[in-house]
């Protein structure tokens, strides 16, 4: 005898193993039991799981100001997450040439000889990649659950915009196509939103 406990419907059902007999789903608030299968229960579950998700999700709207926030957010936070992923698990940030990489390994830079160049340089990929993941993520944070605070305090924009466009630069001067395009895009959903928030008209309480 197998005893399945529902926390969020506040329901148990024994399932008797016997042949022929019938399963039981005892309603702990109705005190009564219902015979039914294991492929009725599970349906019945299913429903009941349904039902709960779209009576909650009914009541989260987001506006496109946010949904714009939402969206060059995740562009950075994927082209963080894959840089941070690329720095530790693959080769794809090392020197096509072995010789340059055993270069970077045995030197080391003016500021301190306490560290090598490829130590410096696995390093400042590493913080790099943190750095967007964590501007992605606050962002997101902020967008689902604090959007006033767009709109109380303008500098949320100046500074997100600002740190868009100095990614922008080094991504035209110093990278390659795909982080510049990921950057100009999420640098234009900022702006989009920006916009859509101040020229609104919506009061703020």
């Amino acid at each position: 005898m197998i005893l399945y406990n529902n926390s969020m419907y506040n329901v148990k059902c024994t399932h008797l193993r016997g042949a022929g007999q019938p399963e039981y789903v005892p309603n702990v608030r109705q005190a009564t039991l219902y015979p039914v299968t294991r492929k009725a229960y599970r349906s019945w579950h299913e429903i009941h799981t349904l039902t709960f998700f779209l009576a909650n999700i009914q009541n989260v709207i987001f506006m496109p100001e946010q949904l714009l926030i939402l969206a060059g957010s995740g562009i950075v936070l994927l082209l963080g997450s894959m840089h941070l992923y690329y720095t530790f698990f693959t080769n794809k940030l090392d020197a096509r040439s072995a010789g340059t990489m055993e270069r970077m390994q045995g030197d080391h830079p003016v500021l301190t000889r306490r560290t090598t160049m490829w130590k410096a340089w696995v390093g400042f990929n590493a913080s790099h990649s943190i750095g967007a993941i964590f501007f992605g993520l606050i962002n997101i944070l902020l967008a689902i659950r604090h959007f006033d605070y767009f709109r109380t305090a303008p500098d949320l924009y100046v500074l997100d915009i600002a740190a868009l466009a100095f990614y922008l630069f080094l991504a035209k001067r110093y990278w390659f196509r795909i982080p510049l395009t990921g950057v100009l895009i999420a640098l234009l959903c900022f702006a989009a939103s920006g916009v859509l928030v101040f020229c609104s008209g919506i009061p703020v309480d």
